[in-house]
C-alpha cells in the first residue's frame, strides 16, 4: 500500500472504532432480502462501483427503511459510529470504505429502486443504456427467450427506449407473435428477421412461422426484385422475354414462376385477409393454381405433380397473405396511439383557420398510409409484363396469337385488380383515422373553450384578410398572460400595448385609491438608431402612476409586477413617487418624530451647538415608549389616553383609514383603532422591486426622518413659544376615547406665536428670522408673517 508524505496515522481511538465498525459490518443480522433486489443490487454495485462492495448491507437497509441514512448509519457495527465524538467520529467515518452520505451510495440506491419498480427511463437516465440491458438480460428476461430476448432488449434500448415495458412484457410472458407484432410495427420487418430467428420459434406453430422473420421481410424484398426483373426484361428485347416467360421445354423455376404469377397478388390478398376471416381469398387462390397446374402439367410435369406443385405454392400464399394481414393490424394499432397528441396539436395550430374535422381526418389518414406504405411495400403492378406476351417470337405465329391476344388481356385485368381499392394500407388506417377525428373534435371544442375564456380577459380574433392566418389581439396583459400561457404559447397572441397600458393603470390605480395616486402620462426623447447606421431620438411614452406616500410606490410596484407579469419589461406603465406630494410627507414625518420625542420624555436637540446634555445644555433623550406611531408615521397611538395633554399637545383623531392612504398630518389613534399588527398593504417581492430614492427637503428646512426609524430630538429653541395652560380636565372620559382637540401651531426654533394673528411669528434673534422665512418662502403650512419682535434682532 502506498502511503503519502502527509499521511498520518489515526488515534488508536479511532482504530478500535474502525475495528468494530469493520466487525459489525460482517455481524449484522441477515435481513430478509428479496432475491431480485438482491440480484440488481449485486449487478449495479459491480458495475457501477465496485468499491461500494462494502456497502451492500448499507444499502439493504436504506432499501428496508425508506432511505433513512442517519437510522442506518447508526445501525451498522451496533451505533459504534454514534458512540464516536468529536475528531474520532470524523476519523471513523473518514476510514470507512465507503461513505454513507456520498453521491455514490444514493445513486446506487436510486437505480436498484427504479429497477425494482421497472422504471426503466429512471434506471437509463442514471446508469446509462449499457446498465440497463445487463439488468434486464439478467434479471427480468425469462431463461427460454434469453439467446435473443436479450439482444431484442438491446436494440430497443438503443432506438426507442420508451418500448422496453412493452418488449419486456411480451418476453416475460412468453407472447412471441405479439412480440413480434411490435417490432414489426415500431421498426419494421427487417428488425424482425434481424433479430429473432426461425429457430427461436417454436416447431410445428404454424401462426408462429406466418409472422416470422422469413415471411415479412425476405418475401417482400422477393417480391420486388421479381417485379425489377419483369421491368428489366421489357428493355433487354425478345431472348430475356421467351426466356422470362416460357423458358425452354423444361418448366422455369418454382420461385421465378411463383414471383411471376403469384407475388403480384400479395396487396390484394392482403385487402382481403383484413377483413372477416379472409373472405374471397379461396376463390383467388383457386383463380391462380388453375393456370399454374396447366403450366407446369404441360411442361414436363404429371398433372398430379403439378397439382402438388401449385398446391405448395397455394399454403406458402395463404401463410404469407395472412402473416401480412396481422402485421398490419398491429402497425395500424401503433399508428393510432398516436391520433390523441397529433389530434391536440393540429387543433391548436389550426384554431381560427375554418378547418373541419372531416379534412384534417383525411389528412391523418394520408399519412398513416404513407407510414404504412414505407412498412409494407407491395410490390406495385407491372403493366409492362403484358406487353412481353406481344414482344414474343410466338405472338408473331399465326397459330399462337390468338391465345396470346387472350392471355395479354387476362394480363390487362389482372394488373387493374392487383391493387384493391380502397388499398390495405388505407383499410388499416381506418381505425386510427376515426380514432383520430373523435380525438380531434374533442380537442378543437377545448381550444374554443379556452379561447372564449381568453377573450373575456379582454383579447379578440383578429385576421386582417382571408389568406393571413389568425391571431388573438389583446387589449389586457391578464388576457396576454392567459393567452401565452395557454397550450405551452402555441396559440397566436399579440399585444396591443396602449389600451392593454391604459387598462393595467386604471385598474392598479383603483385598488390604490386617488387620494394619494394619480396617472400621469409623459413622453420621454430617447436617442435612438436611423436605418442610415446615425443616432437620432425616439420618443418613448410612460404612463406614470405618481405616489405621494411611499407603501403606496411599493404596493403599485408589487400589483404592476403581478398583472404585466413576464412582459413586466415591455410595459410603459411605471410606479413613481410624486416629488410635492413627497417632500410634504417628509416633512410631517419629522414633525411627527418630533411630536413623539417630546411625548415619551425628550427635551431639546442633541444637535443644536452647547446643549450637550452634562456640559451646558439641557437635552435630553427619550426614555420611555409610552407613544409609539403606527404602519403610518404620522398616526400616534399612546398607551394613555391622556399623556399629551400631560405635554401640552394637542393631536387631531385620526380618521378611519380602511384604504391605507394614511393620515393628511399627525394625528393621535384612538385605542380601537390602533393595532400592531397591521402594516401597509405592500406585497412587495423581495429583491425585485427596490423603494423610491429618499427625497430632499428644501432648502433649510429640516432633515427627513425614514419611517419607522428612531425619532430625532427637535433643534433646540432660543426662546422657546408660549405654550396654552392645559384645558381644564372633566370627570374621566372612558379610556377608550379621545376628545378631538385643535391641531398646535407650527413650530419656527427661535420665534412665538403672535395672540389673535395665526401664523403671525416674532422671532427674538436674526437668526430664528431668518430661519422663520425659510420656512415661510418653502410653502410651511400655517407660517404667514415673519416679524423682528418690535425692536433690534440680536445678533
Amino acid at each position: 500500500m502506498h502511503i503519502g508524505k502527509n499521511w498520518f496515522p489515526p488515534s488508536r481511538r479511532a482504530m478500535r472504532f474502525c475495528l468494530a465498525l469493520v466487525l459489525g459490518l460482517s455481524a449484522l443480522p441477515a435481513v430478509a432480502i428479496d432475491n431480485t433486489v438482491d440480484s440488481i443490487l449485486d449487478i449495479v454495485i459491480q458495475e457501477l462501483s465496485p468499491e461500494l462492495a462494502p456497502a451492500k448491507p448499507f444499502v439493504v437497509c436504506l432499501l428496508d427503511h425508506g432511505a433513512d441514512v442517519e437510522y442506518c448509519a447508526k445501525s451498522l457495527g451496533t451505533g459504534y459510529v454514534g458512540q464516536a465524538k468529536g475528531e474520532a467520529q470524523e476519523e471513523v467515518k473518514k476510514s470507512l470504505p465507503f461513505d454513507p452520505g456520498s453521491p455514490e451510495v444514493k445513486l446506487v440506491l436510486d437505480i436498484v429502486k427504479a429497477a425494482n419498480e421497472q422504471k426503466w427511463d429512471v434506471v437509463l437516465s442514471k446508469g446509462g443504456p449499457y446498465l440497463a440491458r445487463t439488468v434486464i438480460c439478467a434479471v427480468f428476461v425469462p431463461p427460454g427467450v434469453k439467446s435473443f430476448g436479450c439482444p431484442v432488449i438491446g436494440y430497443v434500448i438503443e432506438h426507442q427506449a420508451g418500448s422496453v415495458k412493452k418488449v419486456l412484457a411480451a418476453l416475460q410472458n412468453g407472447d412471441v407473435p405479439g412480440l413480434v407484432s411490435i417490432l414489426v410495427a415500431q421498426f419494421g420487418p427487417e428488425v424482425v428477421c434481424e433479430l429473432i430467428p426461425s429457430s427461436a420459434l417454436p416447431a410445428g406453430a404454424s401462426e408462429l412461422k406466418d409472422i416470422g422473420c422469413s415471411v415479412i421481410g425476405e418475401i417482400l424484398a422477393s417480391a420486388q426484385k421479381i417485379a425489377e426483373d419483369v421491368a428489366g426484361a421489357v428493355v433487354k428485347g425478345a431472348d430475356a422475354v421467351e426466356n422470362l416467360l416460357f423458358g425452354d421445354d423444361s418448366h422455369m423455376p418454382y420461385d421465378k414462376y411463383y414471383g411471376l404469377y403469384w407475388q403480384p397478388w400479395y396487396h390484394y390478398a392482403t385487402s382481403l385477409c383484413l377483413g372477416k376471416n379472409c373472405e374471397g381469398l379461396g376463390s383467388l387462390n383457386a383463380a391462380i393454381g388453375g393456370p399454374c397446374v396447366s403450366y407446369f402439367d404441360s411442361h414436363n410435369q404429371y398433372k398430379s405433380t403439378a397439382e402438388k406443385t401449385c398446391g405448395d405454392m397455394r399454403k406458402k400464399f395463404e401463410k404469407e397473405v395472412k402473416a401480412f394481414s396481422a402485421a398490419m393490424k398491429a402497425a395500424g394499432e401503433v399508428y393510432g396511439g398516436s391520433a390523441n397528441k397529433m389530434a391536440k396539436d393540429w387543433a391548436v395550430s389550426d384554431w381560427g383557420k375554418g378547418i373541419s374535422v372531416a379534412w384534417q381526418k383525411k389528412e391523418f389518414a394520408k399519412l398513416c398510409e404513407k407510414a404504412m406504405e414505407v412498412k409494407f411495400p407491395f410490390p406495385a403492378p407491372v403493366p409492362g409484363r403484358c406487353e412481353l406476351l406481344k414482344k414474343s417470337p410466338i405472338y408473331k405465329n399465326p397459330m399462337f396469337k390468338d391465345m396470346l391476344d387472350k392471355q395479354y388481356a387476362k394480363c390487362q385485368a389482372d394488373a387493374g385488380k392487383q391493387v384493391p381499392s380502397p388499398t390495405a394500407w388505407a383499410q388499416v388506417c381506418q381505425a386510427p383515422a376515426d380514432k383520430f377525428a373523435t380525438e380531434y373534435a374533442a380537442a378543437q371544442k377545448a381550444v374554443n373553450d379556452a379561447v372564449k375564456k381568453i377573450e373575456a380577459l379582454g383579447c379578440k380574433k383578429e385576421q386582417k384578410t382571408v389568406s393571413a392566418a389568425p391571431k388573438l389581439v389583446c387589449t389586457t396583459y391578464e388576457g396576454f398572460g392567459a393567452c401565452q400561457n395557454a397550450y405551452s404559447g402555441k396559440l397566436p397572441c399579440s399585444l396591443d400595448k396602449n389600451p392593454a397600458d391604459t387598462a393595467m393603470a386604471d385598474k392598479i390605480l383603483a385598488q390604490l385609491g386617488t387620494k394619494r395616486c394619480s396617472i400621469k402620462d409623459e413622453v420621454k426623447i430617447l436617442p435612438c438608431p436611423k436605418k442610415d447606421g446615425t443616432t437620432g431620438t425616439c420618443q418613448s411614452p410612460e404612463k406614470n402612476i405618481l405616489c405621494s406616500r411611499p407603501w403606496k410606490v411599493d404596493l403599485c410596484k408589487s400589483l404592476l409586477q403581478k398583472m404585466a407579469g413576464k412582459n413586466l419589461v415591455a410595459t410603459t406603465v411605471k410606479c413613481k413617487a410624486e416629488p410635492v406630494g413627497m417632500a410634504a410627507f417628509v416633512v410631517l414625518s419629522k414633525q411627527a418624530g418630533d411630536i413623539l420625542f417630546k411625548l415619551n420624555g425628550g427635551v431639546g436637540s442633541k444637535s443644536a451647538p452647547g446643549t450637550t446634555q452634562g456640559v451646558g445644555g439641557t437635552w435630553k433623550p427619550a426614555s420611555s415608549k409610552n407613544c409609539k406611531a403606527s404602519w403610518d408615521p404620522l398616526s400616534i397611538h399612546c398607551s394613555q389616553p391622556g399623556l399629551p395633554a400631560q405635554h401640552q399637545i394637542s393631536l387631531p383623531s385620526c380618521l378611519p383609514d380602511p384604504n391605507k392612504d394614511g393620515a393628511d398630518a399627525p394625528c393621535l389613534l384612538a385605542p380601537l383603532q390602533y393595532d400592531p399588527s397591521l402594516a401597509p398593504v405592500k406585497e412587495a417581492i423581495p429583491g425585485v422591486l427596490a423603494p423610491p430614492p429618499p427625497l430632499q427637503p428644501a432648502v433649510g428646512m429640516p432633515p427627513p426622518i425614514m419611517q419607522g426609524a428612531p425619532a430625532v430630538p427637535a433643534p433646540a429653541m432660543t426662546a422657546p413659544p408660549t405654550m396654552a395652560p392645559p384645558p381644564l380636565l372633566g370627570p374621566a372620559a372612558p379610556t377608550n376615547t379621545i376628545t378631538p382637540i385643535a391641531a398646535p401651531p407650527p413650530q419656527v426654533p427661535g420665534c412665538t406665536p403672535l395672540a389673535g394673528q395665526p401664523g403671525h411669528f416674532s422671532c427674538a434673534t436674526r437668526e430664528a428670522h431668518a430661519g422663520c422665512e425659510r420656512l415661510r418662502a418653502s410653502g410651511k403650512v400655517g407660517i404667514r408673517a415673519c416679524q423682528g419682535g418690535g425692536g433690534r434682532l440680536r445678533p
